[in-house]
């Protein structure tokens, strides 16, 4: 006798599934990012800190929705980076019911729900380890294509309300989700001027209007609220910058090679992974107009073949454009990877050719013989020449250098793709296309897997910015990193978790005593630079990076009515913006606290008048040593040796001239030279040649003062 309980335990299996297979998922992603460290940068730099360190407003990228949720790590102190891994991973199961509502139409409720965890498990949720927005992107492109794959006609002010809502909220994510806005636009116009449903224009016209309207007043409104006046910046100051680099740089020779050369290879990607999946799309397309569930299973196919291919082509002219900031072998398909999934609807919804369609029939033989050409040649292929790598392809790493591998996989992915053709029962030919779908899903998720956990090893820039971090933020503030490697800078930062730790780039083989920044007691140096015996006053070595103390320096800021560091003041005029002009023939200046020995005096200056180019005395008690000064500001280093212990810095002016005398209106002042900045420093050690102190290589915060002199008044 059967209970009268079992009818009802059969239509919930698959929330069951669904429900424990997310716990499980969770579970395995929490296990696999235990002790891991940061991996992908500059990325996780900048989120991480933009979003905990500094205002909203200050951020650089528009990303002001994410950094707002996310700032909410900030309140797990040091174990910030595993909070931010626990948020991506439930946003990333969070996703897995929107799938099967998506999928469920056009599958039986469990093999909806296994499919659902299936794109899940996948490569793509590997992004969980990082502090990045993908994971959320994730989930909220998903909550948007729940709303989007709905009809459109029947509502369209509605429908284009929510999904351009929807969008902009996505924009507030990632600022990439304006090419998917591209591809919804695309989708509407080529759904409405389908052949045989053009009755649907005026809706397609009406959601236009009211998603983009949505789109923009979402985007721009919230943005305000969170970020302010700097939320009106579409692209933001750092996407913003990329455009202004790129945009024309290249010839139209260049970029259309360029541009083969990245479409190829995501085409043999996409062959390789999903070209069973496609075969049945375009013979779906080619259906003649049927009954209301076969037109929304057809467009739900052009949804996703639109959306992907809107998708891909962007993705190829950013990477082509890039030109020489980008390797044009990097396959970024992570610019798309989220919305895959959406390829198993073709496969899902394809009940046949219809009898007497001759042209599905021709469109399925065509496209099950070129994707299984494809998919062989990118087997064999191996995507040589290209750079899938883990955090822009997560669903590529298996591939790399993996011939004997691809190959193979290849072999079966052309299989799958004749097995359209050659399988009379539809049913098994579609269990063999997404039978293919979990194999190189489960590829991609074990060769990722094992490359995220290579983040477990700790390099000498995570040592270099722990140690910073134990120091406090009074150190960090205090301390510089002289750094060649480009990534690594951003790793050392990331783990110090300051913005206020000063960056001093060094070109390999570099001068790193050059580099630095003598009012910064302190410099980690990594990278194998090290300064010369002399230059500091002791030096700690760790595992991969040494740190060394420098003599701590007095800095004159002369713009103020009191500088810090002064005692008196004689022969300068009153503060102006850019500090103070000598006034006389010596201007003199009483230090609190004496200094002798070895002292470095770095001074930032310009001569008035005849005084360009003329020899000023600088003093330092009894040491003396000449200075040329140029009519533009800019600083000037001295070495003083063997300074008898003194309170008195003075600057001799060998041609005190007033403005008046020059016919430069009536300013009286005997007036000499523009002083901005006068530092002090007792180095104790072997000084170097006096020379100017020339800006680092790399930095563009760190270029010397070269502006104009400051002019007299009149």
């Amino acid at each position: 006798m059967v209970s009268a309980s079992a009818p009802l335990r059969a239509p919930s299996l698959h929330r069951w599934l669904l429900g424990l297979g997310g716990l499980a998922l969770l579970a395995a992603m929490s296990l696999r990012d235990q002790n891991l460290f940061a991996a992908v940068f500059a990325d996780e730099w900048y989120y991480s800190a933009y979003s905990r360190l500094t205002p909203l407003a200050e951020s650089k990228l528009p990303s002001y929705l994410y950094l707002w949720i996310f700032g909410l790590t900030r309140q797990c102190g040091s174990d910030f980076l595993d909070c931010a891994r626990a948020l991506n991973a439930a946003m990333l199961v969070a996703a897995s019911p929107l799938i099967y509502r998506i999928l469920r139409p056009y599958a039986p409720p469990l093999l909806a729900a296994l499919l659902a965890l299936a794109c899940v498990a996948a490569p793509v949720n590997s992004y969980a380890a990082y502090f990045m927005p993908e994971s959320m992107y994730f989930l909220l492109f998903w909550v948007w294509a729940t709303a989007a794959l709905r009809p459109y006609a029947p509502q369209p002010l509605r429908y284009g309300l929510l999904a351009g809502a929807i969008l902009g909220l996505m924009c507030l994510v990632k600022m990439h989700a304006a090419f998917v806005a591209a591809g919804f636009g695309a989708f509407i116009v080529v759904d409405a001027l389908w052949p045989g449903r053009r009755d649907r224009i005026p809706a397609a016209m009406v959601v236009a209007a009211a998603s983009a309207g949505a789109f923009l007043a979402v985007r721009f409104g919230l943005g305000y609220l969170l970020a302010g006046p700097a939320s009106l910046d579409f692209m933001g100051e750092f996407y913003s910058g990329q455009a202004r680099g790129n945009v024309g740089v290249q010839s139209a020779a260049a970029l259309a090679k360029n541009l083969s050369i990245s479409s190829v290879g995501h085409g043999l990607a996409l062959a390789l992974l999903f070209a069973p999946l496609l075969v049945p799309a375009l013979p779906m397309l080619l259906r003649p107009r049927g009954d209301e569930a076969a037109e929304r299973a057809r467009s739900a196919v052009l949804f996703a073949l639109v959306l992907l291919a809107t998708l891909v082509a962007i993705t190829v002219y950013f990477t082509a454009s890039m030109g020489a900031n980008e390797a044009i072998g990097r396959l970024h398909l992570r610019y798309y990877n989220f919305c895959l999934p959406l390829l198993l609807l073709a496969p899902l919804a394809w009940r046949g050719a219809e009898p007497g369609a001759v042209w599905q029939r021709r469109a399925l033989w065509a496209c099950a013989l070129a994707l299984a050409a494809l998919a062989l040649f990118a087997g064999a292929y191996a995507l040589r020449l290209y750079l899938p790598a883990p955090a822009d392809s997560p669903e590529l790493v298996w591939v790399i250098n993996r011939t004997w591998l691809s190959a193979p996989v290849g072999l079966l992915g052309a299989a799958a793709c004749l097995g359209w053709l050659a399988i009379r029962e539809l049913p098994r030919a579609r269990l063999a296309a997404l039978g293919y779908f979990v194999l190189v899903a489960a590829l991609g998720t074990g060769a990722v897997t094992v490359s995220v956990r290579n983040a477990r090893f700790e390099s000498a820039y995570v040592r270099a910015g722990q140690w910073l971090n134990r120091q406090g933020p009074q150190r960090i503030a205090d301390s510089q990193l002289l750094v060649s490697d480009g990534s690594g800078r951003f790793k050392t930062q990331f783990y110090a978790d300051s913005m206020n730790l000063a960056i001093r780039p060094v070109a390999p083989g570099g001068d790193a005593q050059a580099a630095l920044d003598w009012n910064r007691a302190t410099a980690v140096a990594l990278d194998g630079l090290a300064l010369p015996a002399g230059s500091y006053l002791d030096k700690e070595t760790h595992e991969g990076f040494d740190v060394y103390r420098l003599a701590s320096a007095t800095t004159l800021e002369l713009s103020q009515p009191r500088p810090v560091g002064a005692r008196a003041l004689r022969g300068l005029s009153a503060p102006e913006a850019f500090g103070r002009w000598s006034d006389g023939p010596v201007a003199a200046i009483e230090l609190d606290r004496e200094v002798s020995g070895e002292v470095r005096v770095v001074v930032d200056a310009a001569a008035f008048g005849p005084n360009v180019g003329q020899p000023v005395t600088v003093a330092l008690g009894a040491s003396r040593l000449p200075l040329a000064l140029g009519a533009n500001a800019a600083r000037h280093t001295l070495e003083f040796h063997d300074v008898a212990p003194t309170r008195e810095l003075s600057l001799s002016i060998p041609h005190p001239t007033s403005p008046q005398s020059l016919g430069q209106g009536e300013d009286t002042r005997l007036l000499g030279v523009a002083l901005s900045r006068i530092s002090l420093r007792e180095t104790g050690g072997a000084p170097r040649p006096a020379r100017a102190l020339p800006a680092p290589a790399q930095c563009a915060g760190c270029a010397a003062p070269a502006q104009a002199v400051p002019q007299p008044q009149r």
